[in-house]
């Protein structure tokens, strides 16, 4: 019973990192180190998005400027 007492500190400390290490095995980050496309977006994908996001701030930007 001692031993136990005296040994599951260690334990709990070493529990973190394990569990991580599967985890991160287990979707995939382990095995690849290719973080560009993590969200499952295509490059052109979200290059049109961007230029979506940009035309709209400039529409939003010309609103603005007419309240005023």
């Amino acid at each position: 019973m001692n031993l136990i007492v005296s040994i599951l500190p260690f334990l709990l400390l070493l529990i973190c990192p394990i569990m991580m290490f599967f985890m991160h095995g287990k979707h995939g980050h382990s095995s690849s180190h290719d973080h560009s496309n993590h969200n499952g977006i295509s490059k052109s994908d979200f290059e049109a998005l961007k230029e979506q996001n940009e035309k709209m701030n400039s529409e939003l930007t010309l609103l603005k400027q007419k309240i005023k």
